[in-house]
């Protein structure tokens, strides 16, 4: 399967090329919709012929809802799902941790390690195709 996006640097709030991140893919009729877990955006690529997705368009969710952390802020989408005429998108509902730094002690890295953080809830999400 081929899959051709556009820059990153068409869009706003992307940091990295959006294929190295994906985290969530769903297909609906020539549709496939990709997302990745370091933004809060979903991207759609079209099927133009056997096997290859083109025409990428790219969505910020922030401008259809209201954010935790703003429209630039990260959404941690984990899933995508379609159900009729609706995009469903599902994001971590996680606790977290820092990773250790690799020049820090040993107690340092644990004390890091042990520090849990609960991100805002978002609202409740679905959007439109």
């Amino acid at each position: 399967m081929q899959l051709t996006f556009e820059g990153k640097e068409r869009f706003e709030y992307v940091d990295d090329p959006i294929h190295k991140d994906l985290s969530a893919a769903t297909r609906h009729d020539k549709s496939l919709f990709l997302c990745c877990d370091e933004t809060a955006r979903v991207d759609r690529l079209t099927s133009v012929a056997d096997r290859a997705y083109v025409e990428h368009a790219h969505f910020n969710l922030g401008d259809l809802v209201d954010l935790p952390d703003g429209p630039d802020g990260e959404l941690d989408i984990e899933g995508l799902d379609v159900d009729g005429d609706w995009l469903w998108i599902v994001g971590s509902h996680s606790l977290k941790r820092d990773k250790p730094e690799s020049d820090e002690s040993p107690r340092k890295a644990l004390e890091r390690v042990t520090r849990i953080k609960r991100d805002p809830i978002a609202p409740s999400s679905r959007a439109s195709r």
